[in-house]
């Protein structure tokens, strides 16, 4: 009798047992075997291998270049806002990353960004997150170089691009002058926007910021002109002075 009134009791307890051994494992990590892994068989893609070569080809020793580094790693928020818009801002950069950093060989600073723009960027989300970062490195006065993937490409491009956005000096950018597009493109005959002094014209198609670039070839050799941050996405650019008037 005595035994018949104490098994609620007894069965009970052990529910109780088991739930807090459920917990216990939960906070360990989990019950069961620990997952197992392997190692990827390619760190880089075939396209970025190869683009990797031209590049450490093109700076020689000049910098160091580094793959697949956080973007969280190289940029970070602003103060201000608060803790919350901070995190926010945090977040939207702490699972992205760029395809290569070049580096300062002394100090191990970070002097400028490569993107490799594939057919992976061509969907709307990838758009919309190349907009994003090149919109984050403006803001932060921070080179991003975007190349076009193709089959082949000449050292001497690579290294005028590269330079076009960097400049002479690695620790003076220019904020107007941070992402750089490799195909020249000539201005069209639209209102002139003065070269230096004054603010960042906006874009007139879009409303975003545009950025200041040079002109390589054709009859705009050597013409400064703005063009809009989210190119290839928007092509709208502003005329401005050429080279010899801004020196």
């Amino acid at each position: 009798m005595a035994l018949e009134k104490l098994w609620p009791f007894a069965l009970v307890f052990l529910i109780f047992a088991i739930l807090a051994g459920l917990g216990a494992g939960a906070i360990r990590g989990g019950h069961g075997p620990a997952p197992k892994y392997r190692k990827r068989k390619a760190f880089l893609s075939p396209a970025e291998r190869s683009f990797f070569g031209v590049v450490k080809t093109a700076i020689g020793e000049r910098y160091e270049i580094i793959a697949k580094i956080r973007v969280a790693d190289v940029l970070e928020p602003r103060s201000g806002g608060g803790r919350q818009a901070w995190q926010r801002a945090f977040n939207r950069i702490a699972m992205k990353h760029f395809d290569f950093v070049l580096c300062d060989p002394d100090t191990c600073q970070a002097i400028a960004a490569i993107e490799l723009d594939d057919s992976s960027h061509c969907s709307a989300k990838a758009k919309e997150r190349d907009s994003f970062l090149n919109e984050a490195c403006h803001s932060a006065g921070f080179p991003l170089i975007r190349f076009p993937a193709q089959r082949a490409y000449t050292h001497h491009d690579v290294a005028t691009a590269i330079s076009n956005a960097i400049g002479n000096d690695p620790t003076t950018q220019n904020p107007e002058q941070n992402v750089t597009d490799p195909t020249p493109t000539a201005p069209p005959e639209q209102a002139a926007v003065p070269a230096s002094g004054g603010s960042i014209p906006d874009c007139p198609k879009c409303g975003k910021r545009m950025l200041r670039r040079v002109a390589k070839k054709g009859k705009h050799k050597g013409t400064y002109f703005w063009g809009c941050v989210d190119y290839p996405s928007c092509r709208s650019v502003l005329k401005t002075q050429t080279l010899n008037e801004t020196r």
